[in-house]
């Protein structure tokens, strides 16, 4: 346990369906409307959809790249020192003021800012709204590929033979358009766009967090040559929010199955997955079920400066994603815990969290058997300022 930080937290996550079947909780108090086209066969209509179609792909395919500039650094504002040496992260728990912006220091982790405040503020808003942004995925390739609606329908047959494929709005059938393809899964209305361009390294960065999923991330993506986009259509009600994802991961799946990507980003975490994990964890999401938590969810790590000579420096594990499923993110809080435990908890509980929604976080106290147990405090926001947190102190 002591040597997963030295390596990919696949090592971590094949633990996570042992742990989770052991965790334990302690006494405690225990429809958006979408553009329903009506794409009906000949006439004007399908003409006019076809025409749609490319003014819609174009569109959210430039958002989709210009947001993912605005989410270039996941972390842009931890660990900027000052003249006493003391960690921005320390000071942001000692609530001082943060200096001004200076050189990182090597090896440290460093806050949350701009683009995940404008997500936690959307996020926040559309909660209030009983909705949640839109689900998305970003895929790049080492080769160019073609796709058409009619393999793409068939991967999605056969790998998910219950799925139900109609055209947008749930009839007709799916449309193709030179730069993409709209179509219907289980109700959700889905773009995908094959952009034959490399997209800008800016798009898969996720600032200065690592990419526990792809831990070489940086260096592979450099040499892409093609990308797509999976897209939700819109925003949609959060009681269905594991539904909705559901749905996108289905058809990232079905394209991976067509033609191998390097890897996959989770756009709403930025979460970067490698091919080879992303395959395992479809392996349990086909054959049960079973929630790529790896997938939705980005894990987050911080080390907390002791702040007296008599105090322990404190590890925190977090995650970024559960608020666009109704739950706040989970802070792992231990000064007696390595790094490599402490994700592996946050990872535990937003799995639990997402397949059976326990813990309900109004809970005294929780445990994961063998490792921890943990007091249970709810923040408005926590360590990482990404909005409301459960935050789970190791007492044993």
């Amino acid at each position: 346990m002591r040597e997963w930080l030295a390596k990919p937290l696949e090592v971590v996550h094949s633990c996570v369906h042992i742990k989770i079947a052991i965790i334990r909780v302690a006494r405690f108090g225990s429809p958006v409307s979408q553009q329903n086209h009506d794409i009906k066969n000949g006439g004007w209509k399908k003409r006019s959809m076809a025409l749609r179609l490319e003014t819609v792909l174009v569109s959210r395919t430039t958002r989709q790249l210009r947001s993912s500039e605005d989410h270039h650094d996941i972390t842009s504002n931890f660990s900027k020192p000052d003249r006493d040496g003391k960690d921005a992260i320390a000071r942001r728990a000692s609530g001082r003021s943060a200096p001004d912006p200076g050189s990182p220091r090597a090896g440290t982790v460093r806050r949350l800012p701009d683009f995940l405040d404008r997500h936690r503020r959307l996020s926040m808003s559309s909660a209030a709204a009983k909705t949640s942004n839109p689900f998305s995925a970003l895929l790049p390739f080492a080769e160019l590929h073609d796709f058409k609606a009619a393999d793409l329908a068939a991967a999605i047959g056969r790998l998910y033979p219950s799925a139900r494929l109609t055209g947008w709005g749930g009839a007709g059938e799916p449309m193709q358009g030179d730069r993409g393809i709209l179509f219907s899964v289980n109700s959700v209305d889905i773009a995908v766009t094959n952009l034959k361009v490399a997209a800008p390294p800016e798009a898969f960065s996720g600032g200065n967090q690592p990419d526990f999923y792809w831990q070489h991330a940086k260096a592979d993506i450099q040499q892409h040559k093609s990308h797509m986009f999976v897209m939700e259509a819109a925003a949609g009600e959060i009681s269905r929010s594991i539904d909705r994802a559901r749905t996108v991961t289905m058809v990232v799946d079905a394209i991976s199955d067509l033609a191998r990507p390097m890897g996959v980003m989770w756009i709403n975490t930025k979460n970067l997955v490698c091919v080879d994990h992303f395959a395992k964890l479809m392996q349990s999401f086909r054959a049960n079920g079973a929630i790529p938590a790896g997938l939705w969810i980005r894990l987050l790590i911080a080390n907390v400066p002791a702040a007296s000579a008599v105090a322990k420096a404190e590890t925190v594990a977090g995650t970024f994603g559960l608020q666009l499923f109704d739950s706040p993110n989970i802070e792992i809080h231990s000064t007696r815990l390595e790094s490599a435990d402490c994700l592996l908890a946050a990872l535990s509980y937003a799995e639990s969290k997402l397949a059976t929604g326990q813990p309900t976080w109004n809970e005294a106290t929780t445990n994961i058997e063998d490792l921890a147990s943990f007091r249970i405090e709810r923040l408005d926001s926590g360590l990482f300022g990404i909005g409301p947190v459960a935050k789970l102190t190791t007492t044993s």
